[in-house]
C-alpha cells in the first residue's frame, strides 16, 4: 500500500512540474506573505478528489490535523484577492499545449457552454436553490455553473 500511495504521490508531482503549476500560481498572484506555501496548500488540495473525500475538512481532519489547520485550507479558497480565473485559463492552455503536442493538432475546435447542476442534500446550504434539471424533468437542490470551455472530438478543457 505504501508503495502505491508513494507512486500516486509521485504521479501528481510530476503533473505538477510538467504543467508548471507553480509559475501559474504567481502569474495569477496567487501567492502569501508567511505560513505555508502556496503550492504546498493547492498541492494538498489536489489530492481531495482522488481520495474520494467530500471536503476539505475530511481531508484536514484525517490527514494534517496536528500539522495545519482547515483554517489555512479555507482562509486560502476563499481569498477573493486571488485571481482563480487566470490561474484556471492559463492552466487550462498549458494542458491543451501539452495534450495537442501527442494528438493531431488539425482537430477542429469548438467554444462549449456548460450548464452543469450539482445535486446537494442538507437543509441549510448556503447559496443552494432549487433549479429546474432538463435531464430528469424535475427540479433538484443544488447548484448551477456555468462553464465555457473548448472541447474537440476527444477532451473538454475548461476556459472561464
Amino acid at each position: 500500500m505504501k508503495k502505491e500511495l508513494f507512486m500516486f504521490d509521485s504521479t501528481i508531482v510530476k503533473v505538477f512540474k510538467e504543467l508548471k503549476i507553480n509559475s501559474l500560481l504567481r502569474k495569477a498572484n496567487i501567492q502569501k506573505r508567511c505560513g505555508i506555501s502556496v503550492d504546498k496548500i493547492v498541492y494538498d488540495l489536489f489530492h481531495v478528489p482522488f481520495l474520494m473525500l467530500t471536503t476539505v475538512f475530511l481531508f484536514v481532519r484525517n490527514q494534517f490535523e496536528e500539522a495545519v489547520s482547515k483554517n489555512v485550507f479555507y482562509r486560502f479558497l476563499e481569498n477573493e484577492d486571488y485571481n482563480w480565473h487566470l490561474f484556471v485559463f492559463n492552466l487550462s492552455c498549458q494542458v491543451d499545449k501539452n495534450m495537442e503536442s501527442k494528438n493531431d493538432p488539425a482537430t477542429e475546435k469548438f467554444f462549449v457552454l456548460d450548464d452543469t447542476i450539482t445535486e446537494v442534500s442538507g437543509k441549510l446550504i448556503e447559496c443552494a436553490s432549487y433549479i429546474y434539471d432538463h435531464t430528469i424533468g424535475r427540479s433538484v437542490l443544488g447548484f448551477q455553473k456555468l462553464v465555457l470551455g473548448i472541447y474537440t472530438s476527444d477532451r473538454f478543457i475548461p476556459v472561464s
